[in-house]
């Protein structure tokens, strides 16, 4: 399973995902940049997150 995650590391949702998929031991990166095709179409929302090249999820409730 590839997980990409988009958001700072302030933010208290996306500190919830990363400690959600920790406490899963699933892998993930990070990335503080973010990603062009939600940049695009939401501003930068965060945080989001791609599971296996899927389309990104932008709330932190559906990432979980």
């Amino acid at each position: 399973m590839q997980v990409e995650v988009y958001g700072g590391y302030h933010s208290p949702w996306v500190q919830a995902v990363l400690l959600g998929l920790h406490d899963r031991r699933i892998e993930y990166s990070v990335s503080a940049l973010p990603p062009l095709e939600t940049f695009v179409t939401d501003g930068v929302t965060m945080p989001a997150a791609r599971i296996d090249g899927a389309a990104w999820q932008l709330e932190s409730v559906d990432i979980l």
